[in-house]
């Protein structure tokens, strides 16, 4: 429980927390929070006491500037790329990180979650820029994308880490930072499991993750979570809520939830910041679900609702831990889930199903008072959980330096759970909400349902009519508020879950709708994809390709569970081209294989980096580099001249630092004369590393290993190698002796660009052909998918007459565009 509680990083300094926050050095709250502090907490923490703040706005603004520069390292800095034994994935787009060994090492001074013996283990992050950590929700359908792409051991190391989590802390966070413990996500976990044994049976990770599950299964059904409801007929059904373990705003959030507070008093901001915290439990941060009066966050009253989806899923975890249990021959636990099973199902049939309108609806219960809504006063030292202090209050009121006896405190465990006498909820007075929302049909998915019955007869035909089912996509409510998670914005993870859910309903009506959402999710994912070169969080339903808005942040572009979509469906559906009018778009795709060849090369970054992290290039370990490699001596031992200083640091310690030192070496030698198209002021990335070998060539008959690494800018591609040629009598480093550059999809020539060089790596097929073809014919694919469709974007003038051929008998490989290059 204590971790449950326990802040770390800067967070864990509330007065340096909140005079950094109200002085708005970052435009994004989230940023402080993740920022890892540079030295421990009680050295940061004397240092900031002893700080001079000046009351002048702009300079106690430079000197916070200047002591976050001296005290805090850069959001971010906490995870690595993931590095295969013979393969390193840069930073860009970032899908499979690792933590930071000091991550492990100092948990106190980084905001990010390491479980116990998962050190060193890779996770998946939904996009690079703002979700700098692993979420819960969202690995469901980033662990499918991986299933897709065969790539099940990693799947299985990504889930064994989540049930690493659930161990210690009881259920699995919202995501794994610090100020995520108070409070979890969807429960989705017995589904990831689910995915996994399926495609790869393990009975000892099925034994691990039933003992997970119970925990888990516990945390949603215990304390403040659980409400119990009262039948027309005086029998009292079971169901549960959100409802997050926290009264502050969200460190993540600050100067948002602090803004939406304002002017209430500290039992109703109380009050405010936990329904806050609550809808961001759900996952729908933030929707009319959640809005009292159905538009402004003041009004957020999430633990006043007993969701649909929720109580589904539940339902959902208690039939496959019955299972998993009957599996592995635990009869009794197998008997007691079901039962558990059986009364959810019985409750969300008599409560939650609204037969007149065919479709499942939200509760909204009464007052909060006579919700059994857990008090706002702080729980007394004797109420506590023992061992588990409270954690730091993040106050907005009191002084600029230190904590004031009136700042707020956050609640206790034992104030969250019932030890200081707060009774799960009892309530008979509720109604059914009147939101039109995606959630209503997702008990579908979760088999609440009978496959062929009339209720799933009718659940499917009334969201045909539900007005959610836009030309581009499914709404998520029809009410139009500015929040992210209302009218008419289309999220991945909710179109995916109705899809599978009208397609288990059975019927031709099901099947039907299922095809029909499946291909228009395509055609607007590959839509958005060809016309900005991104796979964005959520869309527009009403605009093809469109990014949906609003909410407390701009539209993230990655996206885990957006690819991963993607990839379940084209291996479930296909691509049906003829069918595609559902959801019309500009330049359609022409086949199958087109259309594979575009979501999987350009959009697809998942499953690459996947790749990139589990199947090393052929060659060998780049840690296996000769000792003198670095050295530039001929069989004279004199000095070759061949500008030697990039690659000193290279015998060592390979990273950014030294791949920089490669473009810019790249840059000084050819920037002058460019070759056409070769943007010089581009912001170029290293986006993949890794090492080969070849077995010489022509006269030479020596060994030689080679650092190869991919760099991306927008749709450009560059690819560099970087020979260290050596025999028994010399070592010799020919920095940037062979490269190509592609601009635009189209492999360029002349112009300083070594031909007879790239003449010969064309050749040598057997050594450098997974890598160097995978390049040219993947970025090719782009330019023959444009050529095709009479499009005339920026890949069409340099089309290689060798593109049908290329990409024949390479759907499966034309994974490599953007950001998501893959040396394989």
């Amino acid at each position: 429980m204590a971790a449950q509680q326990r802040l770390s990083g800067p967070a864990a300094l509330p007065a340096l927390y909140r005079a950094v926050q109200a002085a708005r050095l970052y435009p994004d709250s989230k940023t402080l929070a993740d920022m890892p502090l540079a030295a421990p907490t009680a050295e940061v923490e004397a240092a900031f006491t002893a700080l001079e703040l000046p009351d002048a706005p702009e300079q106690r603004r430079a000197v916070l500037a200047q002591f976050c520069g001296r005290w805090l390292l850069p959001a971010g800095s906490d995870v690595l790329p993931a590095a295969a034994p013979q393969l390193a994935a840069g930073p860009s787009p970032g899908w499979l990180p690792l933590a930071a060994p000091s991550a492990a090492a100092h948990p106190e001074r980084h905001s990010l979650l390491v479980p116990p013996g998962t050190e060193g283990a890779p996770f998946v992050m939904p996009s690079a820029n703002r979700f700098r950590e692993q979420y819960y929700w969202d690995t469901l359908f980033s662990l499918q994308g991986l299933l897709v792409c065969g790539l099940v051991d990693l799947a299985r190391t990504i889930l064994a880490t989540m049930l690493a989590a659930v161990e210690p802390y009881g259920h699995m966070p919202n995501g794994m930072r610090s100020y995520y413990l108070n409070r979890s996500q969807p429960p989705l976990l017995s589904q990831m499991v689910a995915a996994v044994h399926a495609a790869a049976p393990d009975p000892a990770l099925l034994r691990r993750a039933l003992a997970a599950l119970q925990k888990e299964h516990a945390y949603w059904t215990s304390g403040a979570k659980q409400v119990t409801l009262l039948g027309a007929d005086g029998r009292q059904h079971r169901l549960s809520r959100y409802c997050a373990d926290w009264n502050q705003p969200r460190p993540e959030s600050y100067r948002e939830d602090v803004a939406t507070a304002e002017g209430l008093d500290e039992a109703a901001a109380r009050r405010l910041w936990r329904d806050l915290a609550s809808a961001a439990e759900s996952g729908w941060d933030f929707s009319s679900r959640w809005l009292a009066d159905g538009r402004s966050l003041a009004s957020c009253r999430t633990t006043a609702v007993v969701p649909v989806d929720l109580n589904a899923m539940l339902y959902q975890m208690e039939c496959n831990i019955a299972g998993f249990a009957e599996q592995l021959g635990e009869t009794a636990v197998a008997a007691a889930f079901r039962q558990h099973a059986a009364a959810r199902l019985a409750a969300i049939d008599a409560l939650l199903w609204d037969g007149s309108s065919g479709q499942w609806r939200d509760l909204i219960m009464g007052e909060p008072e006579a919700q059994g809504q857990p008090s706002s006063k702080p729980a007394s030292a004797s109420a506590a959980v023992e061992g588990s202090p409270p954690a730091p209050a993040l106050a907005v009121a009191g002084s600029a330096r230190g904590a004031a006896a009136s700042e707020l405190q956050p609640p206790s465990p034992g104030e969250i759970a019932g030890a200081a006498g707060v009774a799960p909820a009892v309530c008979s007075s509720y109604r059914h909400s009147d939101v039109v929302a995606a959630s209503n049909w997702l008990p579908l998915y979760c088999g609440c349902a009978q496959a062929g019955s009339s209720q799933a007869a009718a659940a499917v035909a009334s969201l045909r009519r539900s007005g959610l089912l836009q030309a581009a996509g499914v709404a998520v409510t029809l009410s139009e508020t500015g929040q992210q998670w209302d009218w008419p914005n289309a999220w991945p993870p909710i179109t995916a879950m109705l899809i599978e859910g009208c397609a288990a309903a059975g019927g031709t009506e099901g099947q039907q709708l299922a095809t029909q959402l499946a291909q228009q999710y395509l055609t607007t994912a590959h839509a958005a994809w060809r016309q900005s070169g991104r796979m964005h969080e959520k869309f527009d339903a009403l605009h093809c390709g469109a990014p949906g808005g609003g909410g407390e942040y701009a539209c993230e572009d990655g996206f885990g569970w957006t690819n991963g979509v993607a990839l379940s469906l084209l291996q479930r559906f296909g691509w049906q081209a003829g069918a595609a009018a559902a959801a019309p778009t500009d330049d359609p795709p022409t086949s199958a294989a087109t259309m594979r060849r575009s979501l999987f090369a350009a959009a697809l970054a998942l499953c690459l980096l996947g790749l990139a992290a589990a199947q090393a290039p052929p060659g060998f370990d780049c840690s296996q580099l000769p000792n003198d490699w670095g050295q530039d001596q001929d069989q004279n031992n004199n000095n070759n001249n061949n500008d030697n200083e990039p690659w000193q640091a290279l015998a060592t310690a390979p990273g950014q630092n030294v791949y920089q030192q490669v473009y810019n070496t790249f840059l000084s030698r050819y920037g002058s004369n460019p070759p056409s198209g070769w943007d010089t002021s581009c912001s170029w990335n290293a986006s993949a590393v890794g090492c080969q070998q070849n077995y010489g060539w022509g006269q030479w008959t020596g060994m030689n290993q080679a650092l190869q690494i991919n760099y991306t800018c927008g749709d450009n591609v560059l690819g560099m190698i970087a020979d260290v040629n050596y025999n028994d009598n010399y070592v010799n480093v020919d920095d940037l002796d062979v490269f190509a550059l592609w601009v635009n999809g189209a492999l360029q020539a002349g112009s300083n660009i070594d031909e007879n060089s790239l003449a010969w790596w064309e050749g040598n097929n057997d050594v450098w052909g997974s890598f160097y073809n995978l390049m040219q014919e993947n970025n090719n694919d782009n330019n023959n998918d444009n050529n095709n469709n009479n499009n005339n974007n920026n890949n069409d003038n340099q089309n290689n007459n060798n593109n049908n051929q290329n990409n024949n008998n390479n759907d499966n490989q034309n994974n490599n565009n953007n950001n998501n290059n893959q040396n394989n």
